[in-house]
């Protein structure tokens, strides 16, 4: 079976379904798009909205949020019209800007994991160069340079006819699609280590340096709680303390993050691999399970993030009206 043929074979699949197949797929893809769409932007207001989580970990994390976001918005209409009618109803220059918007956002995500990455080694084992290295300037410039990246690295692939952006009726959305298989084949191998490999053995120093500077802090606490009245005030004593527990919170948030993006980027590198290497193989299932686990990738954001940062909890929880204010009686 040549490209051809397998285009053929994977079109006539997603046009024959059943009604109830075609159902089922639909409205899942609805929950996962609200999911992702409804979180991030969730994040974005949050941390937009109250000063007090500016913060460069919530930097990057609402960087990731705008990307899953923009990315959502693009593929949302596009996607779901497929699983609904079956067939491309939609223009090339339509398929053209989404496959490029979705490419970018997925590549430019990539890069700030990395930086994220390479922010919390930093952190836990150089804090002197983290202090100059990272400041809020510098940090918004290493954010755009890597995403000027992502954007030249995308340009190059279509423009250097390395690769065309086309609709791919497995996946039900467009994407970039590579003419010479080798090409491919060496780029999703590109694609598995800096996705999966660089950045699980970068959080893994991270998290072993951190769960032993967790374990000295907690040790810590309260010695220096019980001296303080001999070397310092206690209002220095409970900055110091308080400041630490920041930084370890959002040691576990950024690293947790990583290990979501992790998670997924296995799933769908090893599937991406297989069939880099084993051509026109996969049903269109499997290709459909890509596109759903490409979503599942930001829906994990947001609720990582709202599961180890208890201040952005707090701030939800008053945005929709979800905390009981507390009653104060007053004894006279």
């Amino acid at each position: 079976m040549n490209r051809s043929q397998y285009i053929e074979y994977l079109n006539r699949e997603l046009y024959i379904r059943e009604t109830n197949r075609k159902t089922v797929s639909t409205s899942l893809a609805i929950v996962f798009i609200v999911l992702e769409v409804g979180g991030n932007f969730v994040v974005c207001y949050a941390v937009l909205k109250t000063k007090k989580l500016y913060s460069l970990t919530n930097f990057f994390l609402v960087i990731l949020s705008l990307s899953d976001l923009v990315r959502g918005i693009v593929l949302m209409p596009i996607w779901i019209d497929v699983l609904l009618n079956g067939q491309k109803n939609f223009t090339d220059n339509g398929c053209k800007f989404t496959g490029f918007t979705s490419s970018f956002c997925i590549i430019g995500k990539l890069f700030t994991v990395l930086l994220i990455c390479m922010n919390r080694l930093t952190r836990v084992y150089r804090p002197s160069t983290y202090d100059w290295l990272f400041q809020k300037w510098f940090a918004v410039a290493m954010v755009t340079v890597t995403w000027l990246t992502a954007l030249t690295v995308v340009i190059i692939l279509t423009t250097s006819g390395l690769a065309k952006i086309e609709f791919h009726p497995g996946r039900a959305i467009c994407l970039l699609i590579f003419e010479d298989q080798s090409v491919f084949q060496d780029l999703v191998v590109a694609q598995f280590i800096f996705s999966v490999i660089i950045p699980l053995c970068l959080n893994v120093l991270s998290h072993f340096k951190a769960f032993n500077d967790l374990k000295e802090h907690k040790r810590e606490a309260g010695g220096k709680i019980r001296v303080q009245i001999f070397n310092k005030r206690h209002d220095e004593v409970e900055n110091e303390l308080e400041n630490h527990g920041h930084d370890i919170e959002a040691t576990r948030t950024l690293l947790g993050v990583v290990y979501g993006y992790i998670f997924c980027s296995t799933i769908t590198t090893s599937i991406i691999l297989a069939d880099a290497f084993r051509p026109y193989y996969f049903d269109r299932g499997t290709h459909l399970a890509l596109t759903f686990f490409l979503f599942v990738n930001g829906i994990i954001n947001p609720a990582l993030f709202s599961r180890t940062n208890k201040p952005f909890r707090d701030v939800c929880l008053e945005i929709f009206g979800c905390k009981w204010s507390r009653r104060v009686i007053h004894v006279q």
